[in-house]
């Protein structure tokens, strides 16, 4: 099969909600069929996405066995590991390692996957160098500059910004035809500065925590993953999606990713269709003095587990985007009155959560960069999680992981405003 290319994901992303269900449930049943009901499971966070999926593979198969399977990392909200215990084919699976042992080796998880990898490897090959030259405090910003380009590694020029002129006439092929590497690999030499950190940065803890024993799991027990996972969340997961696209039987570990062309706008928009109603209908009959009406609330509240939300509580509500809709919050817009009346045919109108918008890891910083003023994980943890943030802000000496200070040092000699 031809690799597929940017504007077929495109296309399949700016399809109407119900086809990209039925592309799903197609993928699902393809990944069903090739494995079994006892060679797959569920990768399970207990965040929307994964419960989206859990939902329509419940719909697919009605009392079905597949474990959702939960990596207990410990750097979870705590009403995420309170929703996955509602769930009772959920299978627990701790990592070798706890956080502080992960940083305490390798560093801290911040900027972005790919920017960490490259920080981490870089400074570790310019160690070794400067250990050479017999100066272990060398600046190695400027050591990294002394060398010859042509006999650095590759991630070494990435930090230095040159990597374009070395790669393009060093390895002849794995540029594009137009010369330019991405704009990723482009921007990656102003996190140089990170080199001279007196502490390290590393892509280490999703493989430890998450990767490593998911493909322990899989050596056990022989099931091979389904994830919730989406293109649009990151360049890997994009650049996966078109070498492999949904299903990737091709892969040494096969894996399936059967919402990877939804976009966030499609999980809560199927959240709000097909998980809430149902739900707060059977919460609403479940003393209702028609028998029949109780029995059949019974029943689907059996289903969703009992459970009072939807979705995890840590996200609050879902409403509708006002802002991003261009209208202001509490005015009667034109979206609401289609939505209540059937006026106009608007489409779906952008939605939101009240509370967390993503619930990966609590402690990880990846993006946080990014983040706008009183919108930041940081911040936001402040205000909810105060004792956990207590614990990640505190110095090391007085048994914290010292984020203060390591988020300090970055926005003072980083010129950035990453906000906690």
């Amino acid at each position: 099969m031809s690799q597929r290319t940017i504007a077929e994901l495109q296309y399949r992303q700016s399809l109407p909600l119900s086809m990209k269900v039925a592309f799903t449930k197609t993928r699902i049943r393809e990944w069903i069929t090739r494995f079994g009901f006892d060679g797959v499971y569920i990768s399970y966070s207990g965040g929307k996405d994964s419960t989206v999926l859990s939902h329509i593979v419940d719909d697919m198969y009605p009392g079905n066995d597949i474990p959702r399977v939960f990596f207990d990392t410990g750097l979870e909200f705590p009403e995420l590991r309170d929703f996955v215990k509602r769930e009772p084919r959920a299978v627990w699976i701790k990592p070798e390692y706890t956080f502080k042992e992960v940083i305490e080796k390798y560093g801290y998880p911040f900027f972005a996957k790919e920017t960490s990898e490259v920080c981490y490897q870089a400074k570790n090959w310019l160690r070794k160098e400067a250990k050479k030259l017999n100066k272990p405090d060398a600046d190695l910003i400027e050591l990294a500059k002394s060398k010859d380009k042509w006999t650095m590694p590759y991630r070494v020029s990435i930090m230095l910004g040159t990597f374009e002129s070395y790669w393009s006439k060093k390895k002849t092929g794995l540029m594009p035809k137009d010369g330019k590497e991405s704009g990723a690999k482009r921007q990656q030499d102003r996190y140089q500065f990170m080199l001279n950190a007196p502490f390290d940065i590393s892509h280490m803890c999703c493989e430890i925590m998450k990767k490593n024993p998911a493909h322990k799991y899989v050596a056990e027990t022989g099931r091979y993953p389904m994830t919730g996972e989406q293109a649009s969340e990151s360049k890997l997961r994009t650049n996966a999606w078109l070498k492999h696209g949904c299903n990737g039987f091709d892969l040494a570990e096969p894996k399936s990713t059967p919402m990877a062309t939804w976009t966030e706008q499609d999980v809560l928009l199927y959240i709000k269709m097909y998980i809430e109603p149902p739900l707060k209908e059977a919460w609403a009959n479940i003393y209702n003095p028609n028998r029949k009406k109780r029995k059949f609330a019974r029943k689907a509240l059996k289903r969703f587990n009992y459970r009072k939300t939807a979705i995890c509580s840590v996200y609050g509500d879902i409403v509708t985007d006002y802002e991003k809709d261009g209208q202001l919050e509490g005015q009667v817009s034109l979206t609401d009155l289609s939505d209540e009346y059937g006026l106009f045919d608007l489409g779906n109108p952008p939605l939101k959560t009240t509370g967390c918008r993503r619930t990966g890891c609590m402690f990880c910083g990846y993006g946080c960069q990014l983040e706008k003023e009183g919108e930041g994980r940081f911040e936001m943890m402040k205000e909810t999680h105060p004792k956990i943030y207590d614990y990640i802000m505190r110095p090391k000496d007085k048994g914290g992981l010292n984020y203060k200070e390591v988020i300090d040092w970055i926005n003072e000699n980083g010129n950035m405003n990453i906000k906690y």
